[in-house]
């Protein structure tokens, strides 16, 4: 028995070190955040399997039935999700011949000798908390450039960057007269569907004027209001702010880089990232080359930024993916995100408060757009605690809010099929289609 005890404190260490590894050294701390409830529940089972080990036998034999008894049940209860959400008929499509299964690196590789302008989309939050070896820091992407950007839908996302790096036909600049400018994430970047079917695109069509996308995976609204400072001009009729339920977690992030804090502080300040695009690109190709050297040829991601949504169904739920979305990530991850969140919500309430003043002195209208997750549609007891205060910040700011959970997913019979595979993940293009007619109904 002592043996079976000493062998799981050993297994567990291992683990606690592995995950360790993964966080600062693979990610180099920038996800910090995720791993700690991983460090957490594994120190508490070393202690907890000492404490025990000094017990006496039949304690021990107990204890030993219980874990068991717990391990079986996870597993069970993982099976039942499984089969709930028809995993094994989704996991099926995603390994039928039209799936593309190349890794990230695989498919950069292949493409590279083909087309000498390939890059691959390199998030700005990658860079706020890092020493990059320039005065400044990017905003968006390589400009210019056939960019890589992720897999979901069974095929990759690759589209032509702007002259500043952003998911726009590089004309769209050139108007002095835009219906709409796209502030947000990586919903309002496009993942992971080719135009012309993001947002962005899909009312540059219904709207059949003009339409710039401003929006980048990862940010957060400290990261788009700089964006938004930094690209905004004249000529734009409706500012359309895209907001995902991540945004607060990504905005404690956010508040720690100076350089981004610059921009709360003083409303003249301005890194003038239009004048430096040259300065940006080259920053930007050489931290593709250090990570692309840093990539083996067995990796499944850049760790820069690039996901592929291809995995083994078995390796998947052997890792209990179903419970650990429901146990951590709905439950656990929320409170160490969000522990100081009176904090955030002030900091949230100013970034929104001085971008509607700079849309107002720019004589255009302000739409904020909540948009739904796939846990909202998932998990029946789900409930974003942030949600509704983030409505009552808008609302007293006298924003106009939108709600596409409401106006668009709670009306489908069947809701999970506007995420690829039914999985959780960004909108099919399907579900970007029907977001973006709904919010070109509500601003038309």
């Amino acid at each position: 028995m002592k043996l079976f005890y000493r062998f799981s404190i050993f297994i567990s260490v291992l683990f606690l070190l592995y995950t360790i590894y993964r966080s600062e050294i693979y990610w180099e701390g920038k996800n910090r955040d995720y791993y700690y409830i991983y460090w957490i529940v594994l120190i508490a089972l070393i202690i907890f399997l000492s404490i025990t080990l000094q017990l006496n036998r039949i304690i021990q034999e107990y204890v030993v039935i219980t874990l068991i008894s717990v391990v079986i049940s996870l597993y069970l209860f993982e099976g039942y999700h499984c089969l709930k959400s028809s995993c094994f008929e989704n996991y099926k499509k995603i390994n039928s011949s039209y799936y593309d299964k190349r890794s990230p690196i695989e498919i950069y590789n292949d493409l590279k000798n083909s087309n000498k302008n390939l890059t691959i989309s390199i998030a700005p939050y990658n860079q706020i908390l890092t020493k990059n070896s320039g005065n400044i820091l990017p905003l968006a992407g390589i400009s210019n450039s056939s960019t890589i950007h992720c897999n979901e839908n069974g095929y990759y996302s690759i589209y032509q960057s702007d002259r500043y790096g952003f998911n726009n036909p590089d004309e769209e600049w050139d108007s002095n007269n835009i219906e709409y400018l796209l502030v947000g994430d990586s919903f309002t970047h496009g993942s992971c569907v080719n135009r012309p079917d993001d947002i962005a695109s899909v009312l540059r069509e219904l709207s059949k004027k003009k339409v710039l996308n401003l929006g980048y995976e990862g940010n957060g609204p400290l990261l788009e209001y700089a964006t938004f400072r930094e690209y905004l001009k004249p000529g734009i009729n409706n500012i359309l702010w895209l907001y995902s339920g991540n945004d607060v977690g990504n905005l404690n992030n956010e508040l720690k880089s100076a350089k981004l804090l610059k921009y709360l502080q003083d409303f003249n300040y301005s890194q003038d990232l239009k004048s430096k695009q040259s300065e940006i690109d080259k920053l930007l190709l050489q931290i593709l080359a250090e990570e692309y050297s840093k990539a083996s040829h067995k990796e499944n991601i850049f760790r820069i930024n690039i996901r592929n949504n291809h995995e083994n169904i078995i390796s998947k739920h052997l890792k209990l993916f179903e419970i650990r979305s429901i146990f951590f990530n709905q439950i656990f991850f929320k409170k160490f995100q969000f522990h100081d969140e009176v904090y955030l919500h002030e900091k949230f309430r100013s970034v929104m408060g001085f971008a509607n003043s700079l849309a107002i002195s720019n004589n255009s209208k302000l739409y904020f757009i909540f948009l739904p997750s796939f846990s909202e549609n998932y998990y029946v007891f789900y409930n974003d605690p942030n949600k509704a205060k983030i409505k009552k910040i808008i609302t007293d700011l006298n924003i106009e809010y939108i709600d596409i959970g409401d106006e668009v997913f709670k009306k489908e019979s069947k809701p999970l099929k506007l995420f690829p595979f039914e999985r959780h993940s960004h909108y099919t293009v399907e579900g970007y289609k029907k977001t973006a007619l709904k919010i070109y109904e509500k601003t038309k």
